[in-house]
């Protein structure tokens, strides 16, 4: 008889308020108001799976939370994960923990460019790409991403002239906030274009597990033996299995020059190790987590489904429609509002943070 696999509830209200809980704890701070719902944090309000809270639980009842180490076992969960997910053969010694993608980003800046170089990024992405690139005192290069029907693709003519000025390509795969997963064809030319000029491409995957079909996630570093050798790919557990708190996040570096590169700036600011939860986590996750993860993707495409259906009949709001993430690009051209009148429409009347 074939193993029974649990259902997951995902209808469950959960009240994080008095928790700590940065999007609705802390609202009314930088949003200006505490009576909304807080969209304005990428976490989901799903509960944390029960594999994980367990293995949580039975590391808790040892008292003593001192210095740790992460075991081959966690690194053989992250690598196994990686492969079965995602066809990706990845090794041990490629990986490199670092507390969080943002931070790891900030990492790969400092250690394959300086300042002056230019840096390519894809508008509209995720801040944190514009801060890294600004406050390490690089020079922002922005290949803006094209809205065409409804989808947003690459400028590769715009991306060619800017690789001649750049040292670094920040890469967004799935990309945030537009819900693109580029495709192979899309990916090979900018790995031609990263070859031609010479770039170093720190691919930003985090979201690779929330990928709708027939859309599929392909690690640009699998690409081709050149793309593996200059790409930094940055990974984590968080968004999947919504644990962004624990800080769990991983460089993954085949080049060992480029590896050995990081690993200095790692030792400078001495983020070389998980926390003992961190790693109960991501090894709980990535051993136990598949069952979960596809009833997980079931029920956001029809959230998704169900918010395309509520727009249909306006014609001043249109949805992106994404092929990955949880997250949902709305666009409000149509309103014909600036950015501070849509701010108020929306914190002050309809109470979405």
């Amino acid at each position: 008889m074939g193993q029974t696999i649990k259902t997951y509830n995902f209808d469950e209200i959960i009240d994080r308020r008095g928790t700590y809980c940065e999007k609705y704890d802390y609202a009314e701070r930088y949003i200006g108001s505490a009576d909304l719902l807080p969209m304005w944090v990428a976490d989901m309000d799903f509960a944390t799976p029960d594999f994980i809270m367990e293995a949580l639980r039975t590391r808790m009842e040892h008292p003593v939370l001192g210095y740790t180490e992460p075991g081959e076992a966690f690194y053989a969960s992250v690598c196994g994960w990686y492969a079965r997910r995602h066809g990706w053969q990845t090794k041990r010694d490629w990986l490199r923990y670092v507390p969080g993608v943002v931070s790891g980003l900030n990492l790969a800046i400092m250690a394959f460019s300086q300042p002056g170089d230019g840096v390519i990024i894809q508008s509209p992405v995720y801040f944190p790409f514009f801060t890294a690139v600004r406050k390490n005192d690089r020079r922002l290069l922005d290949n803006e991403l094209l809205l065409k029907n409804g989808r947003y693709e690459i400028d590769f003519d715009d991306l060619e002239a800017k690789a001649k000025e750049a040292k670094l390509l920040l890469l967004c795969n799935p990309q945030n906030p537009t819900g693109r997963v580029f495709t192979k064809w899309e990916l090979d030319r900018i790995a031609e274009i990263a070859e031609e000029h010479d770039l170093i491409v720190i691919s930003d995957e985090i979201h690779c597990d929330i990928v709708y079909a027939p859309h599929r996630h392909v690690p640009f570093a699998t690409l081709s033996p050149d793309a593996e050798s200059r790409t930094v790919t940055l990974v984590a557990p968080s968004k999947t299995f919504n644990i962004a708190g624990l800080s769990t996040a991983f460089a993954v570096i085949a080049n060992e020059t480029l590896r050995k590169r990081y690993e200095t700036l790692c030792e400078q600011f001495h983020t070389g190790a998980p926390t003992i939860i961190g790693q109960l986590a991501t090894q709980a996750a990535y051993d136990h987590g598949d069952a979960w993860l596809d009833q997980l993707l079931s029920y956001l495409q029809g959230t998704i489904e169900h918010v395309a259906k509520r727009l249909e009949g306006t014609k001043k709001i249109s949805l992106v429609a994404p092929e990955a993430t949880f997250l949902l690009w709305l666009d409000f051209h149509g309103l014909g509002l600036h950015h501070k009148e849509l701010k108020n429409l929306m914190v002050y009347q309809a109470k979405v943070g």
